[in-house]
């Protein structure tokens, strides 16, 4: 089963990004891949051109702030 279908997002340095959908449409399921606290089966993810894919979520030079505790894996 698929989760994310072919997705693209491309964010550019210094810009904020807003994800709005409905409960359960896997906005979380996304930054939790992004964030490496997700293991993705296909496809890859890159930060800054680096391909991040298989990177721990402590060498992937980023930080996340979940709006609960609660969505914290």
């Amino acid at each position: 089963m698929s989760v994310l279908k072919t997705l693209n997002l491309d964010v550019a340095e210094g810009e904020f990004i807003v994800l709005l959908g409905p409960s359960g449409c896997g906005k979380s399921t996304l930054l939790n891949c992004i964030a490496g606290l997700l293991d993705i089966s296909e496809g890859r993810i890159f930060i800054k051109g680096k391909n991040v894919t298989w990177e721990e979520p402590k060498d992937r030079g980023i930080g996340m702030v979940f709006q609960s505790y609660a969505l914290y894996p």
